[in-house]
């Protein structure tokens, strides 16, 4: 391990295993990667210097150091430590020597005085280096070329490229890129893509032209027009892809980052890129970018697709390793297969390879022209790294339904799904899950609250009739089991001879008492419980319990919240286990039983205060500490109903994240128990089946209680059942449904190519129906009809199956929380019209083959009073088959809208626009009829993607770059002209740069404190700085810096933060008082990058947090954020993300937004500034609130005495 070897050797040396002339006390310092020492000599007083290492995963080979010494240190050594000759990849001892013989050079003078160089070769190195000024923008590059060979052995050498090299790369980077654009993506490109700086590629492609079904599309939360977007970061420049692959193994991850997003332009803008690959809170940050674009929640931005994360580890993690296996002749399945078989070696390639990694890919890539080219194959040499890339993303996005999302092997079995999800090893199952790789279950209890509803229904009735076999196993979920007897074994009844049903569970087993409690005495009001003395306390803060008390067979389930005044302990507002079991009577109508209830008269504690008399009772309780994994099938079973009854509605967790600045249901920490969430957010993120809400549900007083959904999509007939679009199976089997029905309506000369029919089952079978699509692997209700799916194409017939009308057939218990009250399932599906070629059509239609059938609609009825509000008769309507109609529940035929079958088979509308089409040129009606699809070509793609009428343009900035011969020049000092590669759009406030004068600033001179290393590093970062913002439109930066108000003191800049959303409070405050800016002060001290700097806000003044100002600027205007303190910085983080993430906080909306104090003038121009004295003194107070370390030498920085004193 890297860092074990680094602590190794630096141990060796503070131990005197290696003994280096002149120096002494060498110590770990306070950060990890960082030492210090003294370099001592008779001719001069000991020198302190401090060494750090930014990665210490690059030691031994690929790593740097930062040198800095000490403020005592003499003008001489200062230098010497500055220009020290490359130290990359030295080790500990290494470094030691090299500082030692450079700095005892510096020490020796000849006769005449003058210093004696010692050591030809360093000093002839320092001259090599030295060469190049510090204008020529080549900072942290070097002449080094990344190894050309394929499977290098060398040892790696930072990268510090010169500006000699740059001249090689721009033709391979205009061949790439074109490369990229001849395999029918588009390309963009951010920053001095060719100059050596951190720089960025996006290829990208219209979802439009994937070929993935419209259900795929809406199930993954993609639209067509919309563009699937791979963006490469570069830290060091371009490199080739020779440059990659010749790095040792991961090494090549220092010099290539990629993101994979959506976007509504080919490419994001430079902010955006910038944000992608920020450590920052990516929510907020795309919030931000959101209200920058004037499209408040959309999805204009750069923001992320459904698996992001696990797609961009992928990437990140793996592919350039593929790459190299794709050079011995194995195809991308091969070259996985392989990785995955060898990861725990070394990443070469064996003599002789296995056939099976040889072997064709079969997830190969239907895609328009020559997009599924393999570029490997298709040319000899010079392989774009984009285009691969690019490749090998779309492989993983169109077939995501058949690998891992976390260990990313191909899934082994044959259960297909329109969403992707994990294999069967546990691991996975828990990384998922805590990783966050799954589905948001706060954007689903936002966005579809009533699908939510379903799926914990489906599976509560699945488990409390002890059928559910699949477990989030190994989440180490910690339970309580309240009465390990209960459900220990499965009981069964036999309703027929060939299906013995396992026994539901009763209500008393649900609510059922405790066994090996803890006692006590409890005051459920006021909410404490009270101990014996002398008893050690059995709980921590945070647990999680359920109490009985001894008057009540009413479980509560709570948590711990102090145990700071024990034997009293404080608990949450208790949540009252359900003690009912609410079944279906022979009507259809809920009912509920209620289980006995004991009362006993509570105990009263002695010497109570008179206004507050608790009223202690005896009771008793257990933890929440059994691993969910080690118990029993129907232990699991139980329990899981026991924790979906603790849940609130759906509608209460909606309420809290739309009411609260909570952005997860984990924060609601007295309600939700870690064990119910890890259930809830199990039953969501394993759903594979994409079901969306039709209709708008109303009360009986006809108040609408959801918004319209899709009411295009409305079925009528059915007039008092709630309607969901519901698609299951792979991606593509909406693909192999459609060539089947081609195949058929040609082969049968159909005139109706499908027909729809119903399916019945009851609720406890739709959890595994939705995870696992409809098959008839096993026997539910006889099969005397033969094998296959059954249908029928009378509604009643299915509700008979489904056991809506006979409640005691099968259990009906229901989720007690559920606000749909679920009492009959039914699922309307479209079939192949053959049914001569059934294995049976009457009574019922009984078809064998699967890719015939593509489920449709879901149908649920409800009896908790909640029904679709009525809607118009429907205007575009799907033609059927007379002799085949299905019939509704009244026994009507049912009107089926056209938007329930694909596109191509929408007769009416295809006329409609084929008409209007035809008024346009032909390149134009191409394109319109190929997005329509056809019979032949069913998906809709757009070939071309060049023309304004249907595509976006590139720009001319991505166009220079393949078509100059040199990058496009950039103006050197900024000026408001220079702004003009991008328009503002609107949403924005106005900005004007360069309006500071100094008269207006309080500027301070130079500081004394000032060293070399602080000043040198202060301008590589100004420059960067200053390029950055001379090539990227300032309303995309959100800051600016005026170099005119830098130059006499190079440790004070004044930054201006500009361009917020119009819609923010903050925006409207500063409006009013006629400001388009915020003027920053940050000042630096002469330790810097080692300390953070002081940021401040000059002017206008924001109203304190205890006013209800927020934004975190504190009430003397410094910021309070960690980040700026020791605690929280790192000397490794950026400038340009310092502004970016202080920027961020500013516009923050939570707990408070940002206000100005607009009283008093202090929002005038030029009034109200904050002073340094108050800001230190906020600074210094809010480090101490939080517990951070203030920066060492602050008080010299600010400039206001000793810290003490403040």
């Amino acid at each position: 391990m890297p860092r074990k070897l680094y602590l190794s050797d630096l141990e060796e040396v503070i131990n005197g295993g290696a003994v280096i002339p002149n120096i002494a006390d060498v110590q770990r310092g306070e950060e990890s990667g960082q030492f210090t020492f003294l370099y001592t000599s008779t001719d001069a007083p000991p020198v302190s210097i401090s060494a750090l290492i930014p990665d210490v995963s690059d030691y031994p080979s690929a790593h740097t150091y930062m040198l800095f010494a000490g403020e005592d240190a003499p003008q001489n050594i200062a230098i010497a430590i500055e220009n020290l000759p490359s130290t990359s990849g030295k080790s500990v001892k290494q470094l030691l020597e090299v500082v030692s013989l450079r700095l005892s050079a510096e020490l020796v003078t000849d006769d005449d005085g003058d210093v004696e160089m010692t050591d030809s070769q360093i000093s002839d190195d320092l001259e090599e280096e030295e060469d190049f000024s510090e204008d020529d923008d080549n900072w942290g590059l070097d002449d080094n070329i990344a190894p050309t060979s394929r499977f290098s052995t060398t040892s790696y050498q930072a990268p510090t490229r010169q500006p000699k090299v740059f001249a090689k790369i721009r033709p391979r980077l205009r061949s790439d890129l074109q490369a990229v654009k001849d395999a029918g993506f588009k390309m963009g490109v951010h920053g001095s893509i060719s100059a050596g700086d951190s720089c960025f590629v996006s290829v990208s492609c219209r979802v439009s032209k994937l070929g993935i079904s419209d259900e795929a599309m809406q199930a993954w939360q993609l639209e067509s027009h919309e563009y699937l977007v791979l963006l490469i970061r570069y830290p060091h420049g371009y490199e080739s892809l020779e440059d990659l692959i010749g790095y040792q193994s991961h090494q090549w991850q220092k010099h290539v980052e990629m993101r994979v997003g959506k976007c509504s332009s080919y490419k994001p803008t430079y902010r955006e890129a910038i944000h992608a690959f920020s450590n920052v809170a990516k929510d907020k940050l795309q919030s931000e970018v959101n209200a920058d674009e004037g499209q408040a929640n959309t999805t204009n931005g750069f923001g992320n697709i459904f698996i992001s994360k696990p797609i961009n580890q992928l990437l990140n993690e793996r592919l350039v390793s593929l790459i190299r296996f794709r050079y011995q002749g194995m195809t991308w399945a091969g070259a996985e297969s392989y990785y995955i078989d060898h990861q725990a070696r070394n990443a070469t390639t064996d003599n002789a390879l296995d056939d099976k990694y040889l072997l064709n890919d079969d997830a190969t890539l239907d895609l328009p022209g020559s997009m599924s080219r393999d570029h490997i194959e298709a040319q000899t040499s010079d392989h774009s790294f984009p285009v691969l890339a690019m490749q090998f993303l779309l492989r993983h996005i169109i077939h995501c339904t058949e690998f891992c999302l976390v260990c990313h092997c191909r899934l082994d079995n044959d259960l297909e799904a329109i969403k992707p999800y994990v294999c069967e090893n546990p691991l996975c199952l828990y990384q998922y899950m805590s990783l966050g790789f799954g589905p948001s279950i706060e954007h689903e209890v936002i966005a579809q609250p009533h699908v939510v509803d379903l799926l914990v229904s489906f599976c509560y009735s699945r488990a409390a009739t002890r059928r559910l076999k699949d477990f989030p196993s190994g989440l180490s979920l910690s339970v309580a089991v309240t009465d390990p007897s209960v459900g220990d074994t499965d009981g069964s009844i036999g309703h027929s001879s060939y299906a013995p049903q396992p026994q539901p569970f009763s209500s008393l087993e649900l609510s059922n008492g405790l066994k090996g409690a803890v006692e006590m005495r409890f005051d459920e009001a006021g909410r404490e419980m009270i101990f014996e003395k002398g008893q050690s306390c059995p709980v921590r803060k945070g647990d999680w319990i359920v109490i009985q008390a001894q008057s009540s067979e009413t479980l509560l389930d709570c948590r711990i919240d102090e145990i700071s005044l024990f034997p009293v302990v404080k608990v949450s507002q208790p949540i009252a286990r359900p003690n009912t079991l609410q079944k279906i009577d022979e009507r259809g109508k809920w009912k509920t039983t209620k289980a006995p209830n004991v009362t006993t008269k509570p105990v009263k504690v002695s010497n109570p205060t008179p206004a507050t008399t608790p009223l202690y009772e005896p009771a008793s309780f257990i933890k929440y500490d059994q691993n969910f994994d080690e118990l029993p099938e129907s232990q699991k079973c139980l329990i899981i109903c026991q924790l979906l009854n603790t849940l609130p509605t759906v509608t209460e967790m909606q309420d809290f994240l739309s009411k609260t600045y909570s952005l997860e249901l984990r924060d609601w920490v007295d309600r939700i128990s870690p064990a119910a969430l890890g259930i809830l957010r199990w039953i969501i993120a394993s759903n594979r089946a994409c079901i969306v809400q039709v209709d708008t549900l109303c009360k009986e007083d006809e108040v609408p209680v959801s918004s319209d959904k899709k009411p295009e999509d409305r079925l009528h007939g059915m007039r008092n059942w709630i309607q969901f679009r519901f698609a299951m199976g792979a991606p593509d089997k909406e693909k192999r449904f459609r060539n089947a029905v081609q195949s058929n309506t040609e082969r049968l000369n159909l005139s109706y190519p499908t027909i729809f029919a119903w399916h019945g089952s009851p609720l406890h079978n739709w959890h595994s129906i939705i995870r696992e699509g409809l098959h008839f692997k096993e026997t539910h209700h006889g099969r005397a009809f033969g094998h296959g799916c059954y249908h029928a194409m009378e509604c009643n017939t299915s509700i008979t199956y489904s056991g809506g009308y006979n409640g005691s057939s099968v259990f009906s218990g229901g989720w007690p929380q559920s606000e749909l009250k679920i009492e009959t399932a039914l699922s309307l599906n479209e079939i192949v019209n053959a049914p001569n070629e059934f294995v049976n059509r009457s009574p019922y239609l009984v078809v064998a083959q699967l890719d015939w059938i593509q489920t449709r609609y879901l149908f649920v009825r409800s009896s908790s009073g909640l029904k679709p509000l009525e809607r118009e008769p429907l205007t575009q309507i799907h033609p059927q088959d007379p002799s085949m109609t299905p019939l509704g529940e009244a026994g009507q035929e049912l009107v089926i809208p056209a938007s329930a079958v694909a596109k191509y088979r929408r007769t009416s509308a295809l006329g409609q626009l084929l008409d209007g089409a035809n008024q346009l040129t032909g390149g134009a009606f191409s394109k319109i009829k190929n997005a329509l699809g056809t019979q032949a070509n069913p998906f809709p793609i757009i070939d071309d993607d060049d023309e304004d009428n249907i595509s976006i343009a590139t720009l001319a900035e991505d166009l220079d770059v393949l078509n100059s011969p040199s990058p496009p020049s950039t103006p050197t000092t900024p000026t408001p002209t220079s702004k003009t590669l991008a328009p503002k759009p609107p949403g924005l406030m106005d900005f004007t740069p360069g309006t500071l004068t100094k008269s207006t600033l309080p500027l301070i001179p130079s500081p004394t404190y000032a060293t070399t290393s602080a000043s040198k590093r202060l301008q590589s970062d100004l420059r960067s700085l200053l390029r950055t913002q001379d090539t990227t439109p300032l309303h995309e930066l959100g800051w600016y810096i005026d170099p005119n108000l830098l130059d006499d003191n190079l440790y004070q800049w004044i930054i201006e933060l500009h361009s917020f959303p119009t819609s923010l409070p903050l925006s409207k405050d500063m409006s009013t008082a006629n400001l388009s800016s915020i003027i920053l002060e940050l000042r630096f001290g002469g330790q810097y990058p080692m300390t953070p700097p002081f940021v401040r806000v000059l002017r206008p003044r924001f109203l304190s947090f205890m006013q209800g100002g927020g934004g975190h600027v504190t009430a003397g205007g410094a910021l309070c954020m960690e980040l700026l303190t020791n605690s929280g910085w790192s000397a490794v983080s950026s400038i340009e993300s310092v502004l970016m993430q202080v920027r961020m906080a500013i516009l923050s909306e939570e707990p408070k937004p940002a206000r100005l104090a607009m009283g008093s003038g202090a929002a005038g121009a030029g009034g109200g500034e904050y002073g340094v004295a108050e800001a230190a003194e906020a600074f210094v107070r809010a480090c101490r609130t939080h517990g951070w370390a203030v920066p060492e030498g602050f008080a010299e920085l600010a400039g206001v005495g000793r810290v003490g004193e403040l």
